[in-house]
């Protein structure tokens, strides 16, 4: 009777395991991180599934019951949760706190198979009890240092929560939106902090930008060697102010220059990039090309004004040049730096430093959307405009000639006002940032496109003509059977002409926009 109970105890065990084996197969489990563990900086998240190589896994992170779909990745399943990221806002999008990360497994045909939860607790931030009293700040680089930098970039371009017509910012972002890559690296020549500096190569690497969907464009320094000078007080300054310069290398922060605590603050300028299209092609005039096929008498147009064609040469703006930044055009500004606290970034103890500034005389360049060429056909609009009328060069209305003749991407640049934020993350023991995130944001206006209609009837007074004469283009031989010039809408005056253009449309309610520009430069090390 014993070895009985004995088998069918050994019995109930394998039916047990062999469940727990069977429901384990048929689920998904997290390899990293555990339950209960303590997360920071960048979290590697990484789960397993059955059939690894079929499917996909889903990611999504939650605080308070907020759900965010984060990511769907195939194998080996990982994820990089950066819990630095900002959101649109340029805020915060993951603080401290109790997170709840699931994966949930799902076949070639996109059925969810199982899923798992786990709790996590992202805590960056270095305790009271851990984090020194006080600091006193410096930028070293010791002997023989070489240290690589990246910095990734974008630009968008969103409508304000006021905006009663979200779709016409929406259609402008996919010609100004944009971003940017580049990679260098500071080499240490002559550590001589006997000055109060030392002497640094800055190589420039591969770099580049696209806006819109224009090609991507090489930064100018690209491959270039500058010298700089590290300053102890934070600052990287050219050896020469003659010398060629790489701005995306002196986004640094002024240090105080004393022993600082959590909460004090200090003031000191610093360089910042509020315009990331200043200076290329979206601001630039674009040329002019005729309306192929219109007969210029139609408009009493001077035949000296036509194309070499024949074509009228009243101006359709050409498509413009590309609007992808070849250079990063800054401007330095005064701020309040405040030392913030202490946090753990890329493995060491790093001094929070925030950054804050306001602008209200500055500009931003807008590039202008579809800005050459004829809209669509037969009594499209030109320039544009709305079917039927005519727009101003660049559809904002922002040329001063008349009619609406100009280059493509004129008067682009639009006065704005924008609050700025950057923190800047400084490794104790190594005496440099290792991490630098900036954002601006701008609160302005926009005009939407302008429109001038072209119409017969109730216009300007038309050019005056002979009695029995037509105007330029109105040979009764050429006019449609039928077509009495008397009866043209409007009227028509043999003394006085006929009717000629309406007059300018009402303007149009200016578009609420905000643009951001938001910055992420880091140390990768080599």
């Amino acid at each position: 009777m014993r070895r009985r109970s004995v088998a069918l105890t050994a019995l109930i065990a394998l039916i047990i395991l062999g469940a727990g084996i069977s429901a384990h197969a048929q689920g998904v489990r997290f390899i990293t991180p555990q339950d209960g563990d303590t997360v920071r900086d960048v979290v590697k998240v990484q789960a397993t599934k059955p059939s690894p190589d079929e499917g996909w896994i889903s990611y999504k992170i939650e605080r308070g019951g907020s759900g965010d779909f984060v990511s769907a990745v195939t194998s080996p399943y990982i994820y990089l949760w950066d819990t630095r990221r900002r959101d649109e806002a340029g805020s915060e999008q993951y603080p401290d706190g109790q997170y709840t990360l699931t994966a949930v497994a799902l076949n070639p045909a996109g059925r969810k198979i199982a899923e798992e939860a786990i709790t996590v607790t992202l805590s960056n931030a270095i305790s009271a009890s851990d984090a020194p009293q006080q600091v006193e700040l410096s930028l070293v680089y010791p002997r023989n240092t070489e240290v690589r930098y990246r910095a990734e970039g974008q630009w968008t371009i969103s409508p304000a929560a006021s905006e009663d017509e979200p779709e016409d910012v929406y259609e402008l972002a996919k010609t100004f939106n944009g971003a940017l890559v580049a990679n260098w690296r500071n080499k240490v020549m002559s550590p001589t902090y006997a000055a109060g500096h030392a002497l640094l190569h800055v190589n420039v690497g591969s770099s580049g930008a696209q806006a819109g969907e224009s090609d991507v464009e090489a930064l100018d320094r690209a491959g270039d060697s500058l010298t700089y000078r590290a300053l102890r007080n934070g600052e990287m300054r050219r050896r020469h102010d003659d010398e060629p310069e790489f701005k995306l290398a002196e986004m640094t922060v002024p240090l105080p220059g004393r022993p600082v605590k959590v909460g004090d603050t200090w003031q000191g300028r610093i360089t910042i990039w509020p315009d990331p299209l200043k200076g290329t092609g979206a601001s630039a005039a674009g040329g002019m090309e005729g309306i192929e096929g219109m007969d210029p008498g139609m408009m009493g147009m001077d035949p000296g004004m036509m194309g070499m064609g024949g074509e009228m040469g009243m101006g359709v703006a050409a498509a413009p040049p590309s609007a992808a930044p070849t250079e990063v055009e800054t401007r330095t500004v005064r701020a309040t730096h405040t030392l913030a606290g202490f946090e753990w970034v890329q493995g060491y103890a790093a001094a929070r430093i925030r950054s804050t500034y306001s602008v209200d005389d500055d500009k931003i360049t807008i590039p202008s959307p579809a800005a050459g060429g004829m809209v669509g056909g037969e009594g499209e609009a030109m320039f544009g405009g709305a079917p039927g009328e005519m727009g101003m060069p660049g559809g904002f209305g922002d040329s001063p000639d008349a009619m609406g003749m100009g280059g493509a991407g004129q008067g682009a640049e639009k006065e704005t006002s924008y609050a700025g934020e950057r923190i800047t993350y400084w490794a104790l023991e190594l005496n440099r940032p290792v991490l630098i995130i900036d954002t601006v944001t701008h609160t302005l206006e926009i005009d939407r496109p302008a429109a001038m209609q072209m119409g017969m009837a109730e216009g300007m007074e038309g050019m005056p003509f002979e009695p029995g004469m037509m105007p330029p283009g109105m040979d009764p031989g050429a006019m449609p059977p039928g077509m009495d010039p008397e009866a043209m809408p409007g009227g028509y005056d043999p003394f006085g002409g006929y009717g000629g253009m309406q007059p300018m449309a009402p303007p149009a309610k200016p578009m609420k926009v905000n643009v951001r520009v938001a910055l992420r430069i880091q140390e990768v090390g080599l």
